[in-house]
């Protein structure tokens, strides 16, 4: 089962959900546009150990995996991912620096259901 959303036109990014048979989620992060562009990853309750940054060049993707736990308190609210995006500046070298955040470029953020009890970690694999 496989849904698709394209965030923005001017951002060019599409955020895929996977479900694979044994119950594991993964999220695809593809940039589609023509430049490249820094992501980061925040969780709404601040507790997970682990949440990956990075550059995505044109046409790269990456796959999020996100480790929860899966038991919910009684009247507790469920964890969220947001994931936040910008395009970096031109000609900078594909690594990531938080300073893409900070500086006057457009910052675009997405959150993602809340379908997660509590988020403990999430992993990243980079492909091309």
């Amino acid at each position: 089962m496989a849904e698709t959303q394209t965030l923005s036109k001017q951002s060019n990014l599409s955020v895929q959900n996977i479900v694979l048979s044994n119950g594991t989620e993964h999220i695809k992060l593809v940039n589609s546009s023509t430049n490249m562009i820094a992501f980061s990853c925040k969780t709404y309750k601040k507790r997970a150990t682990t949440t990956p940054t990075g550059c995505l060049a044109p046409n790269e993707s990456v796959i999020l995996q996100v480790k929860s736990d899966q038991t919910l308190k009684e009247n507790e609210e469920p964890d969220r991912l947001t994931i936040l995006w910008t395009n970096t500046p031109e000609g900078a070298a594909k690594q990531y620096r938080s300073e893409y955040f900070f500086e006057e470029s457009l910052v675009r953020r997405k959150n993602l259901p809340n379908r997660y009890p509590q988020i403990s970690a999430v992993l990243a694999t980079f492909e091309k």
